[in-house]
């Protein structure tokens, strides 16, 4: 869901004038205003994409419990594994909720809520399921733990280009850098 302003305008200041407004280098405030939305947002439960692979996973979570069950004879533990199975695969089967502002990223999920500032990043990288934000320049091994993975729904050009406005196509990584709007 993308929350447009409304009725709002603001002149172009002489550092917007100066490509050092909001949406990075080489565009105006005024530019800003008709190009990227204050805030976007939007939810994604990955279980939902692939009905197919939900009822992989999802038997194979369930076979494990039966195999538990069997194994040690315990109702209890089977119920045990499953649920924990269930948890640590909680990104996939329970919603995620996404927000861009102006003045950061908010990732909102089953257990708990990650909120970061823009200027946290340094980099970014898209594939066609998501888009990773990085803390780091260049690739590092520690980018899985420090930085944020934001899947798309149906709304890859939008999330792309609001990114790109915030942390500029020069922070761009990867090779799909000629498929960015």
């Amino acid at each position: 869901m993308v929350e447009p302003r409304k009725g709002h305008e603001e002149p172009a200041t002489a550092a917007g004038a100066a490509g050092t407004g909001p949406a990075g280098a080489g565009t105006s405030g005024a530019d800003v205003d008709e190009l990227q939305p204050d805030k976007l947002t939007w939810s994604v439960r990955p279980c939902t994409m692939d009905w197919f692979k939900f009822g992989l996973v999802s038997a194979v979570i369930l076979g494990f419990g039966f195999v538990v069950q069997l194994a040690f004879g315990d109702v209890f533990l089977a119920v045990i594994s499953i649920a924990i199975l269930v948890g640590s695969l909680h990104s996939y089967f329970f919603e995620t909720s996404y927000s861009l502002s102006p003045e950061g990223i908010e990732v909102r999920g089953v257990f708990g809520t990650q909120k970061k500032p823009w200027t946290g990043f340094k980099s970014f990288s898209v594939d066609r399921a998501g888009l990773s934000l990085s803390p780091f320049a260049r690739r590092s091994w520690l980018e899985h733990y420090r930085g944020v993975r934001l899947l798309f729904d149906r709304n890859r050009d939008e999330v792309v280009r609001y990114v790109t406005g915030k942390l500029g196509k020069e922070a761009m990584r990867g090779q799909r850098v000629a498929s960015v709007p």
